[in-house]
């Protein structure tokens, strides 16, 4: 979406896939690979494009000067971001990881053993879309 001055558009652009070097994999119920980004470290599935993963850390690093200029707050540090290609996989690195998962596309676990954001990539909500299927 991009605003304007009589209102809001929707703009598409295609993404090529292109190769991340893997700095680490790990395990978390799937081999999960590690994205080392200059705003979080993202933790995704073998499913994920990596233009998604690339893409993410720039509007990370947007939030966080918006954040410092608008309202004198800086950003220490923001946490992991796990993303999982679909909801199966989702299920299987909440179950290793122990958080509990429920309908949506996503989940925070904000402590603990790997705390993080955790979010499916293959779900775009829309307004007035059904909850995704578990």
């Amino acid at each position: 979406m991009v605003a304007q001055a009589d209102g809001p558009i929707d703009v598409s652009y295609p993404v090529s896939q292109f190769q991340l070097p893997v700095q680490r994999t790990e395990d978390a119920g799937v081999e999960l690979r590690r994205y080392q980004g200059s705003a979080s470290d993202v933790f995704y599935s073998i499913g994920v494009h990596s233009s998604v993963v690339v893409d993410l850390q720039a509007h990370l690093s947007w939030m966080q000067t918006q954040l410092a200029d608008a309202l004198a707050v800086e950003s220490q540090e923001i946490t992991a971001l796990y993303l999982a290609d679909r909801s199966s996989t989702l299920r299987k690195i909440a179950i290793a990881v122990e958080a509990n998962l429920s309908l949506e596309a996503g989940m925070y676990k904000p402590s603990g053993e790997r705390p993080g954001i955790y979010l499916r990539t293959d779900y775009l909500r829309q307004p007035g879309s059904p909850t995704p299927d578990p």
